[in-house]
């Protein structure tokens, strides 16, 4: 069997320790269920708040095993979701509850470790089954999606753009919250009020977050013309238009289920951090250190800690200031901040990786046709965001809610990762904006000031 090579996969930014580490614990445990074995096929790298994950074996297989496994019809995500949204219930009541002790009087060390403890409990099944497993399991599928529509386009050549067929098929089971959002905009309701009941989309980060604004809010309305006078061919339509089989027709039909999961399982783990969100102010305070430096912890560290009284604040200032690197044992996974001789075997997978981003051009898959010729802007962190100048080419690793005022002015649309159903192809289908993802090295291959172009019919961008 021809061994896999390491490759670069997933990169985000603003996401603490603490989070990341019970991530990779849960994402280690998926792969051990999948593959068997215990070697060493994953790392992360974790330095100046961004984490990138670094794989060697086939994610594409492996979240289909996922998808397959968990997503099979209808009935299992319909279970999913209720199971989750049950879930998500007992977390607020229990965090509530826990909460409410703090203002008696008590020894405050031994309701920290219990409460701290009730909260590992609780994020265990959602760190498990509705981030990790649900977000490698969609990724695949987008991609499945994509070849199975590619390949019905090629056999049976429909007599629309297949873009508006494309979205007709994505359109949501259900609203998530974002919608849910924009029609209360719509309908008159008071930002601050939409603005403090869905502060909860600020993070899925345990530790760290910034307060959604009245601006983020006001940003959702940006595209609302264009969503409400863009008429959609029916799905019946556009099935009689694409001419499926009828295993095509099943795997289709799944298609608003899978849109949807993405999105609300992204709203179920952000909801249950802000709930418990209270829980690190406390410890904060009971240890007389910032929030922002629990946030360079692990679990354990800060239960340590707890206990202990005290921070170890040379591991927060080592986590800080340098390179940190997640990885798996033999075992368990373990966490090390690793130097000298053996963080040389990292680093270099991570040098001979960049080295193939010394390219001119990048290729990846076509989202929203159209081709513009624009400067470039690499979206680096959440403060590159406020900069965005009006029409440039918004670059970046992935896109999110908190990126539509940006889309909004942007020329096109670039990632690095992504698929037909990910934030950036949907938003870019609703604003008729060119949009290519899953480039890979997009953010690598080009700089600020750069001039592009993006031929998103052949889905292609290159400097000029």
């Amino acid at each position: 069997m021809k061994k896999i090579k390491w490759q670069k996969w997933v990169s985000r930014e603003g996401v603490d320790m603490t989070t990341l580490f019970e991530v990779d614990r849960g994402f280690y445990g998926l792969l051990k269920e999948y593959l068997g074995k215990t070697e060493e096929i994953f790392f992360t790298t974790f330095r100046n708040k961004v984490f990138t994950h670094y794989i060697r074996f086939d994610h594409r297989k492996y979240g289909r095993f996922l998808y397959k496994k968990y997503f099979k019809n209808e009935k299992s995500i319909k279970k999913f979701i209720k199971e989750g949204n049950a879930i998500l219930r007992l977390a607020r009541d229990n965090a509530n509850s826990l909460n409410i002790k703090f203002s008696k009087k008590t020894d405050k060390g031994v309701l920290l470790v219990k409460t701290l403890n009730e909260l590992i409990e609780e994020f265990a099944p959602v760190n498990y089954f509705y981030s990790i497993m649900r977000f490698v399991a969609v990724e695949a599928w987008q991609e499945d999606f994509q070849e199975v529509l590619d390949r019905i386009v090629r056999h049976n050549k429909p007599t629309i753009k297949i873009d508006e067929i494309t979205e007709t098929l994505c359109k949501p089971w259900r609203q998530t919250s974002i919608d849910v959002m924009r029609d209360k905009l719509a309908s008159g309701e008071p930002i601050d009020l939409i603005k403090k009941q869905y502060q909860f989309l600020r993070s899925w980060s345990l530790v760290w977050y910034e307060p959604i604004s009245k601006k983020w809010v006001l940003s959702l309305t940006e595209n609302k013309a264009k969503r409400r006078n863009k008429k959609l061919v029916s799905y019946r339509k556009a099935m009689a238009l694409l001419k499926p089989s009828a295993s095509e027709r099943r795997f289709l039909s799944m298609t608003p289920y899978f849109i949807y999961i993405k999105d609300w399982g992204d709203d179920l783990r952000r909801m249950q951090v802000f709930y418990w969100s209270f829980l690190f102010d406390k410890i904060a305070r009971y240890l007389n250190v910032p929030r922002e430096d629990l946030g360079y912890l692990t679990f354990e560290e800060i239960m340590k800690a707890v206990r202990k009284g005290v921070v170890n604040k040379r591991l927060v200032n080592n986590r800080r200031l340098g390179l940190c690197i997640v990885t798996s044992g033999p075992k368990r996974i373990s966490m090390k901040v690793l130097s000298g001789s053996k963080i040389y075997k990292y680093r270099k997978i991570i040098r001979d990786l960049e080295n193939t981003a010394m390219s001119s051009s990048v290729q990846g898959l076509v989202a929203q046709k159209g081709k513009v010729k624009a400067t470039a802007f690499v979206i680096k962190s959440a403060e590159d965001l406020n900069k965005f100048p009006k029409n440039a080419v918004l670059i970046s690793v992935s896109t999110h809610p908190n990126y539509l005022s940006a889309m909004c002015k942007a020329a096109a649309i670039v990632t690095n990762e992504g698929g037909v159903a990910c934030h950036a192809a949907i938003v870019a289908r609703e604003l008729g904006k060119p949009c290519i993802v899953g480039t890979k090295i997009a953010t690598k291959v080009f700089k600020d000031g750069d001039l592009v172009e993006v031929d998103a019919n052949r889905g292609v961008v290159r400097k000029i």
